[in-house]
């Protein structure tokens, strides 16, 4: 495993702008999201994602927030 930086979004705002920051939001983004679960960190340890930046948005309301479908 790589060494990445790890934050935590204090708010859905600093999410959004967790994630404007990153170069792509395809695979091998420069910001990835936690939000419970292990898989990430798996893919990790294996090499497979190497995020420069993890943000935990596991403790963020998120009810209510739209997932917009991917670009054709």
């Amino acid at each position: 495993m790589e060494l990445f930086q790890l934050s935590r979004a204090n708010d859905v705002q600093d999410a959004i702008k967790a994630g404007a920051a990153s170069h792509t939001a395809q695979q091998g983004a420069d910001v990835h999201f936690l939000a419970g679960g292990t898989t990430l960190l798996d893919l990790m340890k294996l090499n497979v994602e190497r995020p420069g930046r993890v943000v935990d948005i596991s403790r963020l309301p998120l009810n209510g927030v739209d997932v917009l479908p991917a670009a054709a």
